[in-house]
C-alpha cells in the first residue's frame, strides 16, 4: 500500500486487523499517527531495497513474521 495514496483503504484495513506493510516517501506526524492504529504494520521508506521488501513479504505471507504489537519501520 503506497502512502498517502491508499489512505482510505488503510482505515479499512486497519480494521480487519491483518498484517499491512505501507510504503512511503518520508515519514510524517500523520503517519505515525496512523501506524499507532494498526496492530501489525510495517513501514519501508521509499526507494526501497527490493530485496529487502521481497524479504518482508515472504516473512508476512509464511507467517515467520508473525502479529507483532503496533508498526515497525524496516
Amino acid at each position: 500500500m503506497s502512502y498517502p495514496y491508499g489512505e482510505p483503504l488503510l482505515d479499512q484495513l486497519k480494521e480487519k486487523k491483518i498484517p499491512t506493510i505501507i510504503l512511503s516517501d518520508t515519514i510524517d506526524a500523520r503517519l505515525l499517527s496512523l501506524l499507532k492504529s494498526f496492530e501489525n504494520s510495517y513501514c519501508m521508506i521509499k526507494p526501497l531495497d527490493y530485496e529487502r521488501f521481497i524479504a518482508l513479504v515472504k516473512g508476512v505471507m509464511n507467517g515467520e513474521l508473525g502479529p507483532q504489537a503496533g508498526f515497525e519501520i524496516v
